[in-house]
């Protein structure tokens, strides 16, 4: 696994497959029963879908009402109060209060509408068939219709070995190029060195939006954790909480919580505080540079350390070298903590070396 092909499971999207995109109670049971830790949510596509055979045909050409119902319905910015507010608001602009398929809709929305799942990691959510149908095509490239068990398991791990490749090669450009920076900010050079090139690109961009778009409006900092009102590109104010004891940054728009990416809010906050380095519980372990490496090394999770290494050698081994590859990450940005880090590595390794403590060939290879 690498950050280019996450293998974690936060979502599960089901096609409805009654006439009416009804609610199945058996499949959300055994969905509850199997997935303890998903949420079962409709498939978004055919909803949508369904619109055109139930509007009135006078509707079907209607810009306004697409873009009416787009925004309430597809928002991620809104609270559930706020949908409720805004899809009664397009019911009766366009007279559709009556309507039974919009009615049912309606009751059924904790299912299917955006603003339900504000507060749910939805960062491997796939909103249309066009990833699974991506899939079969690439997996038609190894296998055949006609092929026995033992031969579809023969070229499944080809297809296999061809997307661990694949994913070296994207780990390999992460650890070799040198991503364009874009603002002077030291947080923008800090996350080009830990986030893969494709999570970067898209951080960068709620770094750019916080240099060129996001202010300030207010700040009450004679409390903790600290409140900051901050406006938008779009108009938006959001409140962001900063506790200084531990930097822990919250934003009233949930994007990290619900994406694991830092949004132009809190960046603007980290900004103000002069802060040059992205705070640790707002870097998570998705999106980072070879995340593997990261977590077999810091043995921070329980699984890893209780049934990866089985020795105390090991153990030791997985400590010091996540020590070593976060301290190097913690100071990458700075050229002066660098070349403090060096020196210090250096003095360290002269007092371990001295006296003749590593003397064999097998020994210093070892």
């Amino acid at each position: 696994m690498s950050a280019h092909c996450p293998l974690e499971l936060v979502c599960f999207v089901v096609r409805a497959q009654t006439h009416s995109l009804g609610y199945s109670s058996s499949l959300s049971s055994a969905v509850e029963k199997v997935l303890v830790n998903t949420r079962h949510r409709w498939y978004m596509w055919h909803i949508m879908a369904k619109v055109a055979e139930k509007v009135p045909k006078s509707l079907l050409g209607n810009s306004e009402f697409k873009k009416d119902l787009n925004s309430c319905i597809w928002s991620e910015l809104i609270e559930p109060t706020e949908f409720e507010d805004k899809w009664k608001t397009v019911m009766e602009t366009y007279e559709l209060e009556g309507d039974e398929w919009f009615v049912s809709m309606f009751e059924s929305r904790k299912f299917w509408v955006s603003a339900y799942f504000r507060d749910f990691p939805n960062s491997s959510l796939i909103k249309t068939n066009s990833v699974s149908e991506s899939q079969n095509s690439f997996f038609k490239r190894y296998t055949q219709s006609r092929a026995n068990l033992v031969v579809f398991l023969m070229n499944f791990n080809n297809v296999v070995d061809a997307q661990r490749n694949h994913s070296a090669k994207l780990d390999y450009m992460d650890s070799n190029t040198t991503a364009k920076m874009k603002t002077e900010w030291s947080l923008e050079k800090h996350a080009s060195t830990i986030f893969t090139d494709g999570a970067f690109k898209e951080i960068q961009e709620q770094i750019l939006e916080a240099y060129n778009h996001c202010s300030l409006v207010s700040i009450s900092n004679d409390s903790s954790p600290e409140v900051y009102k901050v406006l938008d590109h779009f108009s938006n104010t959001w409140t962001v909480t900063f506790s200084v004891a531990d930097s822990v940054c919250q934003c009233g728009c949930k994007m990290f919580s619900r994406t694991g990416r830092v949004c132009c809010h809190i960046f603007l906050v980290l900004k103000n505080k002069k802060m040059r380095l992205i705070p640790e519980n707002l870097i998570g372990g998705r999106w980072l540079k070879s995340p593997l490496v990261k977590a077999v090394h810091a043995v921070q999770c329980q699984d890893v350390a209780t049934h990866v290494y089985v020795d105390e050698k090991e153990k030791a081994q997985a400590i010091l070298l996540g020590e070593m590859l976060g301290i190097y990450q913690a100071v990458s940005v700075d050229i002066d903590q660098i070349h403090e880090l060096t020196s210090i590595v250096r003095e360290a390794r002269q007092q371990i070396f001295a006296d003749g403590v590593v003397t064999s060939t097998a020994r210093r290879r070892n």
